[in-house]
């Protein structure tokens, strides 16, 4: 992810963004690497380290998710899914009426669904 993605996602700085990724790269837990497609732009990677850090956390969160999620139908889910969006867009649609910050991601966030 570009740094400029976490500073969006954040609603931190650029300035304090870099800090943040230089704390993270000195303790072994993301890595700068040049984007193949744009060699202009840098992509901050998560490290195994911190993958393993997050499984060790989340994994069993995870687990149960993906236990719970078995549960429903295609259908079901898909009405969920409609529920999520809709109460997006009109949440977006609040936003924009009252002058907020746009709560589109970044362009290249993943949206598809899993």
């Amino acid at each position: 992810m570009p740094a400029s993605e976490i500073a969006w996602s954040t609603d931190l700085t650029p300035a304090a963004v870099t800090a943040l990724i230089d704390r993270l790269e000195r303790r072994g837990y993301v890595e700068r690497r040049r984007n193949e497609s744009d060699r202009r732009k840098v992509l901050v990677v998560p490290t195994q380290a911190a993958q393993a850090t997050f499984l060790g956390y989340y994994g069993p969160t995870a687990d149960e998710g993906d236990a719970f999620l078995g549960r429903f139908s295609d259908a079901g889910l898909d009405a969920i899914l409609r529920f999520i969006e809709g109460a997006l867009a009109l949440q977006q649609r609040y936003m924009e009426r009252t002058g907020s910050k746009s709560a589109d991601p970044p362009s290249g966030l993943d949206k598809a669904r899993r």
